[in-house]
């Protein structure tokens, strides 16, 4: 959307923290200058580059003591100038549109070639986490995947084809591979909820469930009993069409008896649904944002559990509160587990042990079918409670972790550093009544959801 340079008022993009969702604004700041741009391309541009004259702009009242560096300024909502945060009214235009904001423009130095380079640095003053920062937007081509989600999920629509047209053949190309990875992502939640449908009067734990969806498809009777060549065909993952047995199905119609690609499929398939209840859970329209099918461990251990925590808390670290808020408190933990991906499938044993997130992808085992991932997109992140660089910590040097902000939320008390203790204590229940399971390596202990304990819920609401 394009604004009019004849406006009263600022109109900034927005940055949200993944993590913790605080939100900014983002600008451009030229050290000669104290006026934050309005120009849409040269702040995209900046902020895309890690160009060190980004700067990002957070309202004072949501942060009290901002991680890193950050200066506290007044900035003028109706010309952008940032100035002393005492400040009434404008010293520049005499407007009171005035906005007392953290001025965040930290940055870090690489050295390549002997040629020292200055970027932007991505960390929240909030959480202190890195590189979880989102521009909140979208392009042309995500609306449109968004419309063509919509078309494919109909239930009107009974004869899916698209045709879309495009001035250049970069683009046409670019935008049909980002449409068909949208509606094989459709195709899986179709497949997933139609199974757990099937299987609802079995009530199975989440690895029962991925076992039985991966094989569906050879069952008698099942809602997604089909030939291995439509199985293929209806499953096979973008990212995995290179394989020669593909190209063959494509030419002839058929497979090899000796084809690994239905394995390969169903592997992927299961993978899919697994990152579907879990680390892809909130992203876009998922099967849990819609309200059709979430993943939870059993209320009644939960509340065992809760229960037997309330004495040892109160006793040993003064943390009081009612049953209903302890339930709370263990149910969020668990719960921010599976959004994280912290669950232990059994393709992830390795990885859980060594915390070699590029071992996990680049696996001989794996490589066919696992999806692209990478650090800085959604993928699984398991609970450290050791020295595991790139896992989750219950807290850490500087800032806090959702951990101890999640503590903070559900009881009150004034001793520092005691998240680390309570969350030992609930750790322990959890190992004992089979929620939670351990991995061990070189690097300290690693905790993560057990699969074979957690249930596929269809009524979530």
């Amino acid at each position: 959307i394009e604004l009019s340079s004849n406006r009263d008022r600022l109109y900034l993009p927005m940055i949200q923290c993944s993590e913790c969702h605080t939100t900014c604004w983002l600008s451009r700041l030229h050290p000669s200058q104290n006026n934050v741009s309005i120009e849409l391309d040269s702040i995209y541009s900046a902020w895309f580059s890690n160009n060190s004259e980004c700067v990002r702009l957070y309202p004072s009242i949501g942060i009290k003591n901002p991680i890193g560096e950050s200066n506290s300024r007044g900035l003028c909502g109706n010309c952008g100038l940032l100035q002393a945060h005492e400040n009434q009214k404008c010293s520049d235009c005499g407007r009171d549109k005035m906005i007392n904001v953290w001025e965040v423009s930290e940055t870090r130095q690489t050295i390549r070639n002997n040629v020292p380079s200055v970027w932007h640095m991505h960390r929240c003053p909030s959480c202190g986490v890195h590189d979880r920062l989102i521009l909140m937007g979208a392009r042309s081509t995500t609306l449109g995947a968004n419309i063509v989600e919509q078309m494919w999920n109909s239930p009107f629509n009974d004869d899916k084809k698209l045709i879309t047209f495009s001035d250049s053949v970069q683009d046409a190309a670019h935008r049909s591979g980002f449409f068909g990875s949208r509606t094989y992502r459709s195709n899986i939640h179709r497949a997933v909820f139609q199974a757990a449908q099937h299987l609802k009067d079995e009530e199975p734990s989440l690895m029962t469930f991925l076992n039985r969806l991966q094989a569906m498809h050879n069952e008698e009777g099942s809602p997604l009993e089909m030939s291995k060549e439509h199985f293929v065909s209806e499953f096979i993952g973008p990212d995995m069409q290179w394989q020669d047995d593909w190209e063959r199905l494509k030419i002839t119609g058929s497979l090899r008896s000796s084809s690994s690609l239905v394995k390969w499929v169903e592997k992927r398939l299961g993978w899919q649904a697994f990152a579907e209840v879990s680390y892809l859970n909130r992203f876009g329209r998922s099967l849990e944002s819609l309200g059709l099918l979430v993943v939870a461990p059993e209320i009644n251990t939960v509340n065992i559990i809760a229960e037997s925590l309330k004495e040892p808390l109160k006793e040993e670290l003064g943390l009081e509160n009612k049953q209903e808020v302890l339930f709370q408190w263990i149910w969020g933990f668990l719960d921010h587990l599976r959004q994280r991906g912290a669950i232990a499938h059994p393709a992830m044993d390795s990885y859980a042990q060594s915390g070699n997130f590029y071992a996990l992808l680049k696996a001989k085992q794996h490589r066919l079918w696992l999806p692209r991932m990478g650090l800085h997109s959604f993928h699984p992140v398991f609970l450290s409670t050791g020295r595991h660089k790139y896992f989750d910590h219950i807290s850490r040097g500087q800032g806090k972790t959702w951990y101890e902000t999640w503590l903070e939320k559900n009881f009150v008390f004034t001793a520092d550093k005691i998240a680390k203790d309570a969350y030992e204590m609930a750790i322990k229940k959890l190992v004992e009544h089979k929620l939670l399971k351990k991995f061990s390596g070189d690097q300290g202990e690693v905790l993560a959801l057990n699969p074979d304990t957690i249930k596929i819920n269809l009524d979530p609401i």
